[in-house]
């Protein structure tokens, strides 16, 4: 069975406003996260150091937002911010899997107590991280199989 140019594009269409939608939400999450970086027990000091991050974040997200906007539009730029931000999610996941998994595996190893009940914690919460990384790993190779091609 072969498909008309025109049901490509609007399959392509169609996924491409759903990746809009998807981008927009881990942007909304990201900076709601850099929110509260940046307000976390700082009490009523300003720690210019969190606003930072906070705005690091935020202008992440900004970036995000335009580039799904941009592949809408088909512009080749888009592709590659897309890719590129995805792929920083995709390496802060990873890191927070590995990171965590370590800990576990430290502290199950560790000869107190105390410290090996917390072995299980440590795993899960590294097993709430593998959807972050996974996730973002499989839009990266989306967008790259996506391609900025002409339509």
């Amino acid at each position: 069975m072969t498909e008309t140019v025109d049901s490509r594009r609007g399959r392509r269409r169609t996924a491409l406003l759903g990746l809009l939608i998807y981008q927009c939400v881990i942007a909304l999450v990201v900076v709601a996260f850099g929110y509260r970086f940046a307000t976390m027990g700082s009490g009523s000091k300003l720690q210019p150091a969190r606003w930072l991050g906070a705005a690091v974040c935020a202008c992440w997200a900004i970036a995000m937002v335009f580039a799904a906007v941009g592949m809408v539009r088909q512009k080749p730029g888009a592709h590659v911010a897309s890719m590129a931000g995805h792929l920083v999610v995709g390496i802060a996941g990873l890191a927070g899997v590995l990171g965590f998994a370590v800990m576990s595996l430290l502290s199950a190893l560790s000869d107190d107590n105390e410290v090996k009940g917390f072995a299980p914690m440590f795993l899960i919460f590294a097993a709430l991280w593998l959807p972050c990384a996974g996730i973002a790993g499989a839009m990266f190779f989306y967008i790259r199989r996506l391609g900025p091609r002409q339509l």
